[in-house]
This record gives C-alpha cells, structure tokens and sequence, in this order.
C-alpha cells in the first residue's frame, strides 16, 4: 500500500486509528495526516454554504483571532498524531491543514493525493449533535473512490469509571441482593 490518507479530527481517539492502521495495513510507504478546519464550527449554516460563499467566509476570517486559533489546535492535534507515528517506525508523514466542509475536503485531497486508502477517526454523536453535524464517516464512506476503513473507539470497560458508576452499581447490586433474599423468605 502506498499512500493513506489518515483524517484526523481530534486526539480523543488517536490510539483507536492508529491501532486501526496498524492491524489493518501493511507495508504503508507513505501517511498523509489531514485535518480540516470547521471555520463556522458545528453550525448548521456553515454546512449549508456553497462554494462561493465558503470562499467568502474564508476570505472575511484571515488575519483574525479565530482563525490563527483555529490553526494553533490544528497543529497541536497534527503533531499529536505525527509523534505517535513516528515513535512507531512510520517516517513518511506528510501533514496537511484544510478548512471548508470536512467531508468534501477529504474526499477532494484523497482524489488530488492519489489515496489508497483513507482512515477516518469516529466519535459517536447521538440525538441533536448527529442531526446538526450529520456524519463525516458516514458521508465520506459513501462517496470515496477508494477503501474507507472507520477506526470507532471499542466498547469496553477499558476507561476508568466514575465515582458515580461505581455508587451506581453497588446500589443495584444491594437492591438485587435484598430483593432475592425477600423473595426467598416468602417462598
């Protein structure tokens, strides 16, 4: 495999994609780190803009605060995920900063790129959050021309649990405990 495109979005989820990547590729020659910048954030509007008035909305935020904030977490969450490759042998990595619609960009430079494979980092959104930002994932495995694997974080109890968890769970268990133990009495 020559060149995967690796679109990443935030370090929330760096070790499931490059777990992924690594179980899922072999003899990768190059890595291309993207990251695309959403100029209006999650807003529905910013996702409804053409192309003209995308340009317009690029044009009207350089130079500004918002946008040279936009470009410091951009690089912090691109050298995140350059270290981490780094540290596990991979030494062609190229990194790459687009702002406009996650999902036409990536499917744009996969094509400009000569992409053989593009990796997607996935955080589940649920109820209004997945109405509003819709699904890059989703939208990018539908439309690409090449194999889109979607690195989701496991569901298992691998993360610490809270201290709520944990009251929560004893308080069911003594439930259940009194419970079988009333039962048992009256049969």
């Amino acid at each position: 495999m020559n060149r995967v495109l690796i679109a990443v979005d935030n370090t929330k989820i760096s070790k499931t994609v490059i777990t992924t990547l690594i179980n899922s590729t072999y003899n990768v020659k190059e890595v291309i780190l993207l990251h695309v910048e959403r100029l209006g954030g999650m807003s529905l509007m910013f996702d409804m803009l053409g192309q003209a008035e995308l340009a317009t909305f690029k044009e009207s935020l350089k130079d500004t605060d918002h946008k040279r904030s936009l470009d410091k977490k951009a690089e912090v969450i691109i050298d995140h995920y350059k270290k981490e490759l780094n540290k596990l042998g991979y030494s062609r990595i190229t990194t790459i900063i687009k702002s406009g619609h996650p999902a036409e960009e990536i499917l744009k430079f996969a094509d400009d790129a000569g992409a053989d494979l593009i990796l997607l980092g996935y955080v589940s959104l649920s109820g209004l959050g997945r109405l509003l930002s819709g699904s890059i994932a989703s939208d990018v495995q539908k439309q690409a021309k090449v194999p889109v694997i979607i690195a989701k974080k496991p569901a298992t109890c691998e993360e610490q649990y809270s201290w709520k968890d944990a009251y929560a769970a004893v308080t069911l268990t003594t439930l259940l405990v009194i419970a079988m133990f009333l039962i048992g009495t009256v049969l």
